[in-house]
């Protein structure tokens, strides 16, 4: 999670100490307001109508580093980290997951990939996590009386991320308050 702005999106990676400086951070922006506020060319801002920008920044020598380091890259030179092809690596998985928010998807079809993606047994866990996250919100595993454990919420939470399935239902609920289930 991170801030935004009017236009902007940011997601912070973890680290300590405040936003800014956070090792890594991926940002979405709308590519035409940016060229409007910086005075490109006419032809680059309309060029620009109806584009997200998406960047991921490495903002640590260390963050870099890493990057060089998983990436079996030979140095940190700018001619080796700055590639198409690095570029491609660590933007597709983002770029994935947006095209995955960004389809239509009704309750059924979510509920046909939880189960041809997990099976029968591990789709029920799915479609309870994400129906008690519709109903009690985000971390209900703080909720004792639910028996739903804080590493069986994040492991659900992630398998779901993996196929795109962030949510059951469109819209949210009303959302039951903790002094409700007892």
């Amino acid at each position: 999670r991170g801030g935004y702005s009017e236009t902007t999106l940011y997601f912070h990676s973890k680290g300590r100490g405040k936003e800014e400086n956070k090792p890594r951070t991926i940002c979405i922006y709308d590519k035409h307001e940016d060229c409007v506020k910086k005075s490109f060319s006419k032809d680059d801002t309309q060029q620009a109508e109806g584009m997200l920008r998406l960047e991921f920044r490495y903002k640590t020598p260390d963050a870099v580093k890493r990057l060089v380091k998983s990436s079996n890259l030979f140095d940190r030179e700018a001619q080796s980290v700055f590639t198409q092809e690095l570029s491609n690596v660590v933007l597709s998985p983002i770029e994935r997951q947006i095209l995955l928010l960004l389809e239509e998807k009704d309750v059924r079809s979510r509920i046909v990939s939880l189960t041809q993606k997990y099976g029968k047994r591990r789709a029920g866990t799915l479609i309870q996590f994400l129906l008690y996250q519709n109903i009690f919100g985000n971390n209900f595993y703080k909720i004792s009386p639910l028996s739903f454990s804080r590493s069986a919420y994040y492991d659900c939470q992630q398998a779901c991320r993996k196929i795109g399935v962030f949510n059951l239902f469109d819209s949210p609920k009303t959302r039951i308050q903790l002094n409700d289930v007892s």
